[in-house]
């Protein structure tokens, strides 16, 4: 590795998805203040640090289409304040950034139930599989500051599943940028009764 990013004080804050009045209106956010230092191991490039706070904000609207299908459109700002950086590597100036996202998930559901099967060798007693097949779009409008004005911290590395930049789990704050992404997905779980209650013993996804 050629470097290593260290949040040396960090605070966070998140408020799960929780609804808003009566209308099925969700909301959920997530904060993150910190100072962080970045240190490289190849010859040549100097190490940096500053301190960066966070913020995303989002709201959602799931709507049943069909009993087997949702749409989830979600809508959402997130904002940056950092400081000027520090160290041999520093030079660059504080900034603020902010940036708008905006998508749609659509997710259905089959279930098929076999209540014979029966399978002592893996103690089944009845089985249930579900299918859930989603289709997920997200879009990223150009943030008002360029990546290249702003300390690097967070990085991608390589990664078979696409990496479809929902937030909060999609992270790496410093490097965003526009885009405009689709993913499709397939979940698979199979489920059966042991001892009274219903558990998963198989299950895969593809993405």
């Amino acid at each position: 590795m050629l470097f290593r990013s260290e949040g040396l004080h960090e605070i966070q804050l998140d408020i799960y998805r929780r609804r808003v009045g009566k209308k099925p209106l969700y909301y959920e956010s997530q904060t993150q203040v910190g100072f962080y230092k970045k240190r490289f191991t190849q010859p040549g490039l100097m190490d940096y640090d500053a301190r960066r706070a966070d913020t995303w904000h989002q709201v959602s609207m799931p709507t049943k289409v069909s009993p087997w299908v949702q749409w989830i459109p979600h809508v959402g700002v997130r904002g940056a304040s950092y400081s000027e950086t520090s160290g041999a590597g520093g030079g660059l100036d504080a900034v603020e950034r902010a940036s708008l996202h905006a998508g749609a998930d659509i997710t259905a559901k089959a279930v098929r139930t076999w209540e014979n099967a029966k399978l002592d060798t893996f103690s089944i007693d009845g089985l249930r599989h579900i299918v859930r097949p989603a289709i997920r779009y997200a879009y990223l409008t150009t943030p008002n500051v360029d990546p290249s004005e702003i300390p690097q911290f967070d990085t991608d590395f390589a990664n078979f599943e696409m990496p479809l930049f929902h937030f909060p789990e999609r992270n790496t704050i410093d490097a965003l940028d526009a885009r405009s992404e689709v993913r499709l997905e397939l979940d698979n779980r199979w489920q059966t009764k042991r001892n009274g209650a219903v558990e998963e013993f198989a299950s895969w996804r593809l993405a």
